[in-house]
C-alpha cells in the first residue's frame, strides 16, 4: 500500500514554513532559554538543509532528497521528545511547537511523493 500523497513541491514549500515559524515563535511569546536554543538551531539547520537539497526548494543542490527525508524521519522523534528532555514541558506555545513540527517532520518521510510529476 503506497501511503504517499503529499506532492513534493509542497513538501519544499512547508519547509520555508518550518524555520519561519521555529525562528519566529520565540521571537512573539514567552519561550524558556532551553526552548529558544532549540527553536532557533533547529530553524538554521532546516533553512540550512533546505537550501541545500535537490528538490524544488532548493537552490545550491547538494543534499539528495532521499537524505533530507532521511533526516526529517530523524529529526521528527528528536523534536518531540526535547520538552521532556530539557525540562519545559510547562510552556505551551514552545511544547506544542515541537510536537507539532515533530510530528509533521516524522511522518513526511512516509507520505511525500518523491517524483515531479511529468508536465
Amino acid at each position: 500500500m503506497n501511503l504517499r500523497f503529499f506532492p513534493l513541491r509542497l513538501h519544499a514549500a512547508v519547509d520555508y514554513l518550518v524555520p519561519l515559524t521555529l525562528a519566529g515563535a520565540p521571537l512573539l511569546f514567552e519561550f524558556p532559554v532551553n526552548a529558544k536554543w532549540v527553536a532557533f538551531s533547529v530553524a538554521g539547520i532546516h533553512l540550512t538543509m533546505t537550501l541545500l537539497t535537490d528538490y524544488p526548494g532548493g537552490i545550491i543542490k547538494l543534499i539528495p532528497f532521499r537524505t533530507h527525508l532521511l533526516a526529517e524521519l530523524i529529526l521528527g522523534p528528536v523534536l518531540v521528545a526535547m520538552p521532556w528532555v530539557l525540562d519545559y514541558t510547562s510552556h505551551a506555545v514552545p511544547m506544542a511547537l515541537c510536537t507539532a513540527w515533530g510530528v509533521i517532520s516524522f511522518l513526511s518521510y512516509f507520505v511525500t511523493i518523491r517524483t515531479l510529476p511529468v508536465d
